[in-house]
């Protein structure tokens, strides 16, 4: 009998031993399973985060692109009204661009924009300023927070920048590669009814500046 019931308690802490056994591999193989898929769900967000700036940002300069520029300013434009703080706007046009495709080359003009947008990215110091690439050869600078004249201290500084670049552009009477840039600005909730006013009345002084030889800032 006490053999018997020896055995028994061997096979009970025999079972018992191959239970935990399995319970413990099951835990790990669970475990291993969750680190798996967090690491999954983390990669998976990432991608996301990716796509995302990929889908905001232009492939060649770097910089936003004109769909992230479109949310940003209706952003900063709803922000500047109910805050009452200004913003402002940058147009900025190389200019006789065409003429330095025509004699460089769409490479030498691609880096040549490359350039330029470093110069653009650098001016745009605060957190909440975006640089943006408009289109072409136009590029933009959102400044929240920004009077009209803390604009036109940035466009004069940028022109400098671009102006020491020192790019040779002989389809220019420059004689390298400049910019002409339109400045405009919404005083909070007393200012422009939307970002389209912001935009045209930036491009009105853009087109002044053009009218006026190019190679300068106006508001």
């Amino acid at each position: 009998q006490a053999l018997l019931t020896v055995g028994v308690v061997l096979s009970l802490l025999a079972a018992i031993t191959v239970i935990g056994w399995r319970l413990i591999l099951l835990i790990r193989l669970r475990a291993q399973a969750e680190t798996s898929l967090v690491a999954a769900r983390e990669s998976l967000l990432a991608a996301n985060r990716e796509l995302e700036r990929l889908a905001t940002q232009d492939p060649l300069t770097g910089l936003a692109n004109r769909r992230r520029f479109d949310e940003a300013l209706k952003l900063e434009a709803r922000r500047a009204a109910r805050e009452g703080t200004p913003l402002s706007l940058l147009l900025i046009d190389l200019d006789y661009f065409k003429g330095f495709n025509d004699r460089y080359g769409h490479i030498a003009g691609d880096e040549c924009l490359k350039a330029v947008s470093r110069q653009l990215a650098l001016s745009a110091k605060r957190p909440g300023d975006l640089a943006v690439r408009y289109g072409g050869e136009e590029l933009a600078i959102i400044l929240p927070s920004t009077a009209l004249e803390g604009a036109m201290r940035v466009a004069e500084q940028l022109l400098e920048c671009i102006r020491g670049l020192a790019i040779a552009h002989e389809a220019s009477h420059f004689g390298r590669v400049t910019a002409s840039i339109g400045a405009a600005s919404m005083p909070g909730k007393h200012g422009l009814d939307s970002p389209v006013d912001l935009v045209e009345a930036a491009d009105r002084a853009l087109y002044r500046a053009k009218a006026a030889g190019r190679n300068r800032a106006e508001r």
